[in-house]
């Protein structure tokens, strides 16, 4: 409602954004007498002429009279405006309503990475949420300012040949942060860093930045075999010269073949992983080298 009377202002409350203001009826001064409000208060609920009786005061703040004035109440139209608050888009076309009626719902906004969920009547969503289906429009002009939730994104983390567990993270849209370390662990392999798809090459490091795209996403481990090796090294086992030099390596390799040793009264029969012969008979050209050191044992068979 909006109120015209006749030089004289109202003392309603009236609700604007959220907030109650009182306004109160001017107090007038002439002569050393003032007229002021007396009640009852007229009733502004509804439109058309109201009157308001107003004491009259003297000097010694005695009421000495009253006089009657009247209050015009009619209906006013306000605007209801839209600020996007952040989005690129086009905001609403502006509506303009009357007092105490309801606002035409408008189509949600758009703004990448973000999800709208309402409209306030400030821009930090402190104020009023707008319900296009019960908000009245209040005695004044009016803004809503769109609500925005920024879109978050799960990246989760698969070991491939590692072993163990990673959490997944969640990140919201477009943001930047470092990865977290890498939890899994391969006894033979070495990790170098992250994978946008199984089997591909590395796009992360350990702990690198990470930009948030527009969707879910996993991280695959990406690993390089140790380059471990072995030692094969030679055991006369009681003969006298010739003993091979020791040969370094890696689990599936296959040995370069030796020159026989030699011992007196003896003849070699081979070389064998263990002392008394109990062991695996070495073929230089079918053993290969497992995954530790091994030494290897001259066998012989004496002449008588």
């Amino acid at each position: 409602m909006w109120f015209n009377q006749n030089s004289i202002t109202n003392n309603s409350n009236y609700t604007c954004g959220g907030i109650q203001y009182q306004r109160d009826i001017s107090v007038f001064e002439e002569n050393g007498f003032r007229a002021e409000k007396a009640n009852p208060v007229p009733d502004f609920s509804t439109t058309g002429t109201k009157r308001v009786n107003m004491n009259i005061i003297d000097s010694s703040n005695t009421v000495v009279g009253y006089v009657e004035s009247t209050v015009n109440v009619i209906e006013r139209e306000h605007t209801l405006s839209f600020d996007l608050n952040g989005s690129s888009g086009i905001d609403p076309d502006n509506q303009v309503i009357k007092t105490g009626d309801l606002a035409t719902p408008v189509r949600n906004p758009m703004r990448e990475g973000y999800i709208f969920n309402d409209w306030n009547t400030t821009a930090n969503g402190s104020g009023l949420a707008w319900d296009f289906a019960t908000t009245t429009m209040p005695n004044c002009d009016v803004t809503l300012y769109a609500q925005w939730q920024q879109n978050k994104h799960i990246v989760s983390f698969n070991g491939t040949i590692g072993e163990g567990t990673m959490d997944p993270i969640t990140i919201n849209e477009g943001e930047t942060q470092n990865l977290p370390k890498n939890e899994f662990i391969s006894n033979d392999n070495t990790f170098v860093g992250w994978a946008t798809e199984e089997g591909g090459v590395v796009e992360y490091a350990d702990e690198a930045l990470f930009t948030m795209g527009t969707n879910d996403i996993t991280l695959y481990a990406v690993w390089e075999k140790i380059d471990l090796t072995y030692t094969l090294s030679f055991d006369f086992n009681g003969g006298c010269w010739g003993m091979p030099e020791d040969q370094i390596l890696h689990e599936g390799e296959k040995a370069q073949a030796v020159k026989n040793p030699f011992r007196f009264f003896y003849t070699f029969e081979g070389w064998n992983t263990a002392k008394d012969g109990s062991g695996e008979n070495w073929k230089f050209n079918k053993t290969t080298m497992p995954d530790h050191n091994v030494i290897l044992y001259a066998q012989w068979q004496c002449w008588w």
